[in-house]
């Protein structure tokens, strides 16, 4: 002690030796845990749903509607339907014709302000429960063209709204 020095600053290991390195270690073993376990629960989430390709399938099913050759009308662009189409399409031949692993319900109001409105409606399942995965509602417009009874010559056009929900 005749340097005038510590007896602590003497020892290079410090005064409890290798035991000062447990608290670092054990806080280096809490990071590794977390980092790990946070890992784990992304993968879970991600093999259990596939967020992009499902609002991709969604969108891809609605163009498929819109062009639907059974229900639209001959001639004229996507989104406009014919309604003795509309009568006649059942929900069977929509599963035979436009193939998906979605569920889904299609639902065709009619707008406008004339006396011989009619709606349709078309659903694959029963409607989504609380756990379904996935749960999108496209929403658009679209034009129904009507024959009258004893004037298949004269149409008249009703403003109309798509509306498809999409469930897993």
């Amino acid at each position: 002690m005749a340097s005038g020095r510590s007896p602590l600053r003497l020892n290079s290991r410090g005064v409890a030796g290798y035991f000062e390195d447990i608290p670092a270690l054990i806080v280096v073993l809490i990071g590794v845990g977390i980092f790990l376990a946070s890992v784990i629960n992304a993968f879970v989430h991600y093999t259990s749903r596939q967020y992009i390709s499902e609002p991709d399938e969604g969108q891809r099913l609605l163009e498929n509607v819109l062009s639907y050759h059974r229900i639209k009308r001959d001639g004229y662009k996507d989104g406009t339907f014919d309604r003795d189409k509309l009568r006649n399409i059942t929900v069977e031949r929509f599963e035979r014709d436009i193939l998906t692993e979605l569920e889904y319900e299609i639902r065709i109001k009619d707008v406008s302000d004339y006396p011989d409105r009619e709606n349709f409606t078309w659903r694959t399942a029963p409607g989504p429960g609380d756990d379904a995965d996935l749960h999108l509602v496209y929403t658009y417009p679209v034009n129904i063209f009507t024959s009258t009874e004893l004037h298949q010559t004269q149409t008249t056009i009703h403003g109309a709204v798509l509306r498809l929900s999409v469930w897993r």
